[in-house]
């Protein structure tokens, strides 16, 4: 990305002869901007988690919005995802979202990881990667976690 009032133009491949369309320019100002805000978004949103408050955790989402735990199935709108975070804080007395790092384009974050929690007496710690993509109004409107399942319930064994 070049310093300045540069515009940066997205490339869609047509259906039609292989042809390239534009659909967008941003400025690289404009492009820095939304990222910081995103990054700002997401990272309350992960601080969130800690105070345990699902009404606190919801209210960043959305009405439509997407939350998919890629080894499992996506929730889609707030009240499947309020029922599937219900389920997942189900016996949570304490809980950290530690970002290690974290970079972002426009709308988009990554984030990777660790994220720690105390269920039914027992701590447990799962490395992470987040994808995030947030809407104009500074809500998350998709969410997707990926995570090494096996890792997750081997820990919740023993």
């Amino acid at each position: 990305m070049s310093r300045g009032g540069t515009k940066h133009a997205v490339q869609a491949r047509s259906p039609c002869a292989g042809s390239f369309k534009r659909v967008g320019l941003e400025s690289d100002l404009e492009v820095r901007i939304m990222s910081n805000e995103a990054e700002n978004i997401v990272s309350e949103f992960c601080k969130a988690w800690a105070r345990l408050n699902l009404d606190q955790v919801m209210d960043f989402f959305t009405e439509d919005a997407v939350y998919h735990n890629i080894p499992l199935k996506p929730a889609s709108g707030k009240a499947a995802i309020r029922k599937t975070i219900e389920q997942l804080l189900k016996g949570t007395t304490w809980l950290e979202f530690k970002i290690l790092h974290s970079a972002s384009s426009g709308d988009l974050v990554f984030n990777e990881r660790v994220d720690s929690f105390e269920v039914n007496g027992k701590r447990m710690s799962l490395p992470v990667a987040g994808v995030f993509e947030t809407a104009p109004n500074g809500k998350i409107k998709a969410w997707r976690d990926y995570f090494d399942m096996k890792m997750f319930t081997d820990q919740m064994k023993s």
